[in-house]
């Protein structure tokens, strides 16, 4: 099981993102990134990359790595 960090740019984004990975049966935490602007960002826990980032993609959740 690897960790690793994405960016949003909003809460809502990340907290979208946050429901469909809990969903799917990934763990997730939720982090604000920047003290002064909007950016959230999930530290996810899975075996692989790309299907979370194919989840993400596919329901319309803004992300950068």
């Amino acid at each position: 099981m690897q960790s690793f960090f994405i960016r949003c740019p909003s809460v809502t984004y990340a907290q979208k993102g946050q429901k469909i990975l809990d969903s799917a049966g990934y763990r997730s935490r939720l982090t604000k990134v920047d003290s002064h602007g909007c950016a959230y960002g999930l530290e996810i826990s899975a075996p692989e990359r790309a299907p979370v980032f194919k989840l993400l993609e596919d329901a319309g959740v803004i992300f950068t790595l």
